[in-house]
Formats: structure tokens, sequence, C-alpha cells
């Protein structure tokens, strides 16, 4: 009798032990699971997280950064007026790049005098030619469309045409191409449109083709 029940207390104390080691492996098997789980959730998040930043090229490098902008322009203009008449001269405005794509500024353009293109004996040394120097305050507006080395450029230029006595409003709106050549430093040349207004209207609209070449710094 001593032996069966010692041998019944041995078989329940086996039984007991293994449902435990059972119940041990279940519970370290979840936590296995949920530590692998985890894991893998935060690498998921950590890969979505990382921007691949796109493969700086020569073409699609932006050259134009937020900050100081200035540039320095050489120009000539042509209008039908008497005859062909030319005017060449410097443009120079400086401001502020809002974005890659958008410019404001102000600036100054000087005229030192005029020509006759069609008649090479008249020149600027003509009294009444002389009379057509003109400094113009302007702002300015410039729009390029792509954020690349190399992007159109849409450029318009307002301004009031001193001396005051001439009494007109100059507008130029233009279009033309951007080369980047480095960091900050870029080559424009395009044509434009030339407009003089006069407040008065006494004097009308005359209106011209403007060829250009600068830089902007």
């Amino acid at each position: 009798m001593k032996h069966k029940v010692l041998l019944s207390l041995l078989l329940v104390l086996f039984s007991v032990t293994v449902a435990a080691q059972q119940e041990d492996k279940t519970v370290s098997t979840q936590d296995d699971e949920k530590v692998l789980q985890q894991g893998y959730r935060e690498k998921v998040e950590q890969q979505q997280s990382v921007q691949v930043a796109p493969r700086q090229t020569w073409w699609n490098r932006n050259t134009l950064q937020k900050g100081y902008k200035g540039d320095l322009q050489i120009f000539i203009d042509g209008y039908i007026f008497e005859g062909l008449l030319g005017m060449a001269g410097i443009a120079t405005s400086h401001g502020y790049q809002i974005s890659p794509k958008i410019f404001l500024g102000a600036g100054l353009s000087f005229v030192p005098g005029a020509f006759m293109i069609n008649d090479p004996s008249v020149s600027s040394s003509d009294p009444e030619l002389l009379e057509v120097a003109m400094i113009t305050p302007f702002v300015n507006f410039r729009f390029m469309p792509l954020a690349k080395r190399v992007t159109p450029v849409i450029d318009i230029k307002a301004g009031y045409v001193l001396p005051s006595k001439y009494g007109l409003i100059k507008v130029v709106p233009s279009a033309g191409v951007r080369f980047g050549l480095g960091n900050r430093l870029g080559l424009n040349l395009g044509l434009g449109v030339p407009l003089f207004m006069s407040i008065d209207k006494e004097f009308g609209v005359l209106g011209g083709v403007r060829c250009y070449l600068g830089i902007d710094f």
C-alpha cells in the first residue's frame, strides 16, 4: 500500500514538473515572437523614415539657393523711331532669392546715349541724341521654372525713367536661359521687349527688341 501511494505521489510530481516546463517553453516562445515582431516593426519604420536623396548629376544640380542675389547685365535695344534707333546700356539688380525658382529685387539701369543703326554718321555725339541718356530705377521679378543647372528664365523689370522731364515708365519683360556655372554663379542670355510708356499719354508707347548678356552672383 505504501508503495502505491509513493508511486502515485511520484507520478503527480512528474506531471506537475512536465506541465510547468511546457508552460515555460510556451511563454518563452511567445516572448521571442514578440521581440521578433517588435524588431521587424522598428526596422520597417526606420526604412520608411529614411528619405533617399536623389542622385546629383550635372543636369539636376540646383545652383540657386535662398539668400542674397545680385546680377549685372549688358544690353542693346533696337527701336523704330524716325529710323532704326539703338540704345546700349547696363543694368544691375540686387535682392533676395526667395526659393530656387523665384527672385525679387530692385536695381538701376543706365543708358548713356543712343545711335541711329541705319545711319552710322549719326551717333550719341549728336547733341539731340545725348538727351536720350537715362537712369531708370526699377523693381525686378524673376522666375526660373526648373530648379536645374540649366533653366529658362522669365524676367520683368519696371521702373520710372530719369530725368523726370520725360514722364516715362519703362517696362522690360524678357525671356532667356540661365546656365549655372558654380555654387552661386550663373550666365544669363536672352531677348526682351523694352516698352516706354508716357504718363501724360502724349508720347504713347514705344516698343523695341532687347538682346542681353549677364551674370548673376
